[in-house]
């Protein structure tokens, strides 16, 4: 799944992939040339992340967002 203006509102650009564990070790290295390093110029530019970091605290506080629902921790498969 990939966010970019759900976490800045579109005013600077910030986005963030999410992958499964088996997923992300794909793209680990031991070495630098061994990982993939790929960035962009506003890679963790401060302000989008600040801003980030501010909406995803009010995301998840169920008294200003009424979308929002408990993680569950049952592997995604309701059982």
């Amino acid at each position: 799944a990939c966010y970019a203006k759900l976490l800045t509102g579109g005013t600077v650009p910030l986005a963030v992939t999410l992958a499964t564990d088996a997923v992300f070790d794909a793209f680990r290295g031991a070495t630098k040339p061994e990982a993939l390093l790929h960035g962009h110029s506003y890679s963790a530019h401060a302000i989008g992340c600040s801003a980030a970091c501010a909406a995803l605290d009010l995301y998840a506080d169920p008294a200003r967002n009424p979308n929002w629902v408990p993680a569950r921790d049952d592997g995604g498969d309701g059982g």
